[in-house]
């Protein structure tokens, strides 16, 4: 085999294995799991990568609880009691809706992942201040902080963040800003949707040669996940975690 080509063979592998993998709302994509579910996070704990995502809401009551919409059958979680919203239906795997507290107790069991915490935008800045306080609050309660990244589309969100516990890891998710303008913020990355990337090719050796760190969603495609290997992209989120783990 050509020296040259064995060179590149070797760099392209090298690269791929330390591209870190997260479980997008966690393992879900396989019979029996459900996104955001408790089955989700025991299948992502089962694999080798780095980490597993999830969405966090505020309840009415003041519970946080695991959800992508803002809205679960029907009802908007920020307007309604967890009992109500539990008794409103179930996921799509039969699970109940789940609180993050029991999320949590049951992450203790996978002691090397990640847990990577989407705080969704609120419908008021008061509200996302409460979501972060409430969030802060359990992560320490849970002893969970070593553990604990957090994630968001809202920059209000990111800034409470860093407010209310300046040694958070922040990144951000919107995609509106490049990597100078989040680490003038003082955020920790950029969470950015894959063509982004692809647009920007330069963002991902740039957010790094200042410190930032770089994750793509979502990648399902094994073209685009090489795509972004060879752009330096750091971590990459996918709702197929086993397919690029082999």
């Amino acid at each position: 085999m050509n020296v040259f080509l064995l060179f590149f063979l070797i760099s392209g592998m090298c690269l791929q294995a330390q591209t870190k993998i997260i479980a997008h709302r966690g393992h879900w994509t396989v019979e029996g799991s459900a996104q955001n579910s408790i089955a989700s996070l025991k299948r992502a704990g089962s694999l080798p990568i780095y980490g597993t995502e999830f969405d966090v809401h505020l309840t009415k009551d003041q519970v946080l609880i695991l959800n992508h919409d803002p809205v679960f059958h029907g009802k908007a979680i920020s307007d309604h009691s967890y009992s109500a919203l539990r008794r409103s239906g179930r996921l799509s795997n039969g699970e109940a809706l789940p609180r993050l507290a029991r999320f949590f107790r049951v992450a203790r069991r996978y002691p090397n992942l990640k847990l990577i915490v989407e705080l969704k935008p609120g419908p008021t800045q008061l509200q996302e201040k409460l979501l972060v306080e409430k969030t802060l609050e359990l992560v320490k309660r849970k002893r969970l902080e070593s553990r604990v990244e957090y994630i968001s589309f809202s920059a209000n969100v990111c800034r409470e963040l860093k407010q209310q516990n300046p040694a958070s890891s922040v990144q951000y998710l919107r995609g509106d800003l490049s990597p100078i303008e989040v680490q003038q913020n003082g955020w920790n990355g950029i969470d950015y949707h894959f063509s982004l990337y692809q647009k920007n090719e330069k963002w991902s050796a740039q957010a790094r040669s200042i410190g930032l760190t770089t994750n793509a969603w979502t990648v399902n495609d094994p073209k685009i996940f090489n795509q972004l290997v060879e752009l330096g992209v750091e971590y990459i989120t996918t709702d197929y975690p086993n397919k690029f783990t082999k």
